[in-house]
């Protein structure tokens, strides 16, 4: 078994133990409105979609765009067989995948995310993850600054501009231009409504002394955080 495959191994183990564990990219829900609306693709892959919460909730809000998901650690999202994913997709969402991939292994999987198609969103975080695998290592394995993914994206596909979310922890790539009054307009939504929501969730939270009620109440709060910010971005 290489080290990639113990790698996934330990996510699947990690899926199935812990059933937020994937969920990251339902904060991205508002940003995903808003290049699909400037992008309108036909067909989305979600490619590292985990347990596949962001597709479930973008499946609601397009029914109209096909939308389908990979991931080798879970099996539900794991067979790439004639029939199961298209050859090409007109944009592709990656949201917190490279840092769980070794370092040596990235430039492959970025050749496989090129062959789906060059129309990619990234989500990248530069820290290591709050999730430890079941072999006791962290589940972010490649920590990098976000020179360090806009060099070698850049190196992968013809057009890689970084977009700062919220930094040091997070940024973004787009492989695709936007217009300056849509950039501009993207990073006003990366910005502006996650930093508040994030405050308040751990404000709250923090005010909760039993680590169960906790968690079911900061699910609660993210999930009226999320469905608000949706209501909001498609008010545009």
């Amino acid at each position: 078994m290489t080290e990639g495959e113990k790698r996934i191994r330990q996510h699947y183990l990690l899926h199935e133990k812990d059933a937020w564990f994937g969920s990251t990219a339902l904060w991205q829900i508002p940003a995903c409105i808003y290049i699909i609306n400037a992008r309108k693709p036909a067909h989305i892959l979600d490619y590292g979609c985990g347990k596949g919460v962001l597709i479930e909730k973008l499946r609601k809000l397009f029914p109209r765009i096909q939308i389908d998901g990979y991931d080798p650690a879970v099996p539900k999202f794991a067979n790439r067989k004639a029939g199961c994913l298209r050859e090409k997709y007109d944009l592709i969402l990656c949201f917190a995948v490279l840092e769980h991939i070794p370092e040596f292994d990235i430039p492959d999987v970025l050749a496989d995310i090129r062959a789906f198609g060059e129309n990619v969103f990234f989500l990248l975080c530069h820290v290591k993850a709050t999730h430890t695998l079941p072999d006791g290592t962290n589940a972010h394995c490649t920590v990098k600054p976000l020179e360090w993914y806009q060099r070698i994206i850049g190196g992968m596909f013809p057009f890689a501009s970084p977009v700062s979310g919220h930094p040091p922890k997070n940024s973004f790539m787009l492989t695709f231009p936007l217009s300056l009054p849509e950039m501009e307009e993207f990073r006003r939504l990366l910005l502006a409504p996650k930093r508040r929501s994030e405050a308040v969730v751990l404000f709250l939270t923090k005010l909760i002394p039993v680590r169960r009620w906790r968690k079911s109440i900061r699910a609660g709060l993210r999930k009226k955080i999320i469905d608000r910010q949706t209501r909001d971005i498609l008010s545009l």
